[in-house]
């Protein structure tokens, strides 16, 4: 008695490989306290109320996969929830933080610990925080990405990756997994190809879409359940609603606009799995955020500002209210740096791994997860303790270009390889057949992609969606009643006329600012939704 336990998420015990359950953790704490830690895997927030030690404990998975918001209320107590929503009702005062904001806007996702209030602060990976009987809240952490030791070699990760899929293929007979024409998705394949029969594909997207080609063609040569789920018109034409439902659940950290198509798939795909295989986190393998050439070199501050460029959407940082562009870019600038001060690390691989681990994967990748654990429980095959300690001490020549996921295949299944990528990339070029397809179909490719790139705007889509023209032909009131500044709640962060501005060229012209626009229209709806009757109201 006295030891209450609550669970979100789905972990197991990695050396049983057994799904553990609130009262397994509970009968694990009452004999030894928090030793069941060494033998926890998976993606979980779980929280511990001891009422005998008159202390509450909060412990977050290494990857933030699932964690939880805590705030301060004005008489010391500390309120812990997992939806912002929740919360805000019972705080006498919110108010915008513009740093999150300005990272929302031009990343896709808030850096460390923030959220779009001030008041409202999340949990980090990898950490196990005491509230104590003072309400003091701190925090140590269980694992971190840069405790390895020894050499790493990419055979000895190869195994850890082999050994981690077989380990998730043991915890259910009916597994789902997304398929498209990239490495990821490939790379996991590779793995799961001796259990085939356990498994169902999907791809969702554009029937045109190079994912849906390709998916359909390694389904039909290897036997492998797969569907299709087309974007139609039943998602396309009710995508602001589907925007706004979604908002406090993703508690305005995921844009839910350019999401629509999740759910439909998430639904239709639950009636065969019942455990889903994530590709999230496959982009550690290849060192995804590394600035390219003499931008990976220097001061941490020139290192910070080139990983910001690296990962900003295309933007116009000149709408903002007394803040010009080259403000906003030092702001960010700082919060890149600030996140890059806080690993112990001066090697700038590791620094970009350690910051696409902690907030591509914890505040914006995991979000897809947490949606699709409404439907399923979940597996993340490239994100494992032991695995990921071990990519720091790996070459940089195997963290470049594929180089690892593509060995990945050669070892697991060499025939996958034989079938190109999208793009017409090639994932083993001594295969003579392979690389013949390669060669006569990747100039078109690349002709297209730097048509692009000369452009300055999308001629030529890649996409297996196109929200960019969905917005413009089908929902343009949408997006200007969205982005109206007399009725926004942000409004005061942004110059009216510039806002304006963004919206006609977003409307009216091709360009690269999709992502930028409906991450504030995103923004912008879970701070009205959380303005709804009964809940707090926030303002700039």
């Amino acid at each position: 008695g006295g030891v209450e336990v609550s669970i979100v998420g789905y972990p197991y015990d990695r050396r049983r490989i057994a799904w553990l359950h609130a009262e397994d953790i509970h009968r694990r704490y009452i004999e030894g306290r928090t030793a069941f830690l060494e033998d926890l895997e998976g993606s979980f927030a779980i929280m511990i109320l001891d009422r005998n030690r008159r202390q509450c404990l909060v412990i977050i998975d290494p990857y933030k996969i699932f964690t939880l918001f805590h705030a301060a209320l004005p008489d010391g107590r500390i309120i812990i929830s997992d939806r912002i929503g929740e919360m805000t009702p019972h705080l006498p005062d919110v108010s915008i933080d513009r740093t999150a904001a300005l990272e929302f806007f031009n990343f896709g996702f808030v850096l460390g610990d923030k959220t779009l209030l001030e008041e409202v602060r999340m949990f980090e990976p990898g950490r196990m925080y005491t509230i104590d009987d003072r309400l003091s809240l701190g925090g140590e952490a269980y694992w971190t990405f840069l405790d390895g030791e020894g050499n790493a070699t990419a055979n000895r990760l190869i195994d850890a990756f082999d050994t981690h899929v077989a380990n998730g293929l043991r915890l259910s007979e009916r597994i789902s997994m997304p398929l498209t024409g990239g490495l990821d998705s490939r790379t996991v394949l590779s793995a799961c190809m001796g259990a085939r029969e356990k498994l169902h594909c999907y791809t969702h997207g554009r029937r045109s879409s190079d994912d849906v080609r390709i998916a359909g063609k390694i389904a039909r040569r290897f036997g492998i359940r797969h569907d299709y789920y087309e974007i139609g018109s039943d998602i396309i034409e009710h995508i602001p609603e589907i925007a706004r439902s979604m908002s406090l659940h993703c508690n305005g950290l995921l844009n839910t606009v350019t999401s629509a198509h999740f759910l439909s798939s998430y639904e239709r795909e639950s009636a065969y799995g019942e455990l889903f295989f994530s590709g999230i986190g496959g982009e550690l393998l290849r060192s995804y955020y590394m600035p390219s050439g003499e931008e990976g070199g220097g001061t941490l501050e020139a290192f910070a500002g080139a990983l910001r460029r690296k990962i900003q959407f295309g933007s116009d940082n000149g709408i903002y209210s007394g803040m010009s562009a080259s403000e906003a870019a030092e702001i960010l600038d700082g919060s890149v740096r600030a996140e890059l001060s806080r690993y112990s690390t001066d090697d700038r691989r590791t620094l970009a791994e350690c910051f696409y681990l902690e907030n591509r994967i914890g505040n914006f990748l995991a979000l897809s997860m947490r949606l699709l654990s409404r439907y399923f429980k979940t597996f993340n095959p490239f994100l494992e303790r032991e695995m990921l300690r071990m990519i720091p001490r790996l070459p940089d020549a195997l963290t470049s270009g594929g180089e690892l996921q593509r060995r990945i295949i050669l070892h697991n299944a060499p025939e996958l390889a034989r079938i190109l990528m999208d793009r017409a990339r090639i994932v083993d070029s001594s295969d003579s057949i392979a690389l013949m397809k390669h060669l006569l179909q990747r100039p078109f490719v690349l002709a297209r992609i730097y048509s692009n790139r000369l452009a300055g705007r999308r001629l030529f889509n890649f996409s297996f969606t196109d929200y960019d023209a969905w917005l413009k032909h089908r929902h343009r009131e949408f997006v200007m009643e969205t982005l109206d500044h007399g009725n926004m709640r942000l409004g005061r962060l942004f110059d009216r006329a510039g806002l304006e501005g963004l919206t006609r060229r977003f409307l009216d012209t091709r360009s690269n600012l999709l992502g930028f626009v409906t991450n504030i229209m995103s923004a912008e709806i879970f701070l009205d939704r959380l303005g709804e009757p009964g809940k707090r109201r926030p303002g700039a």
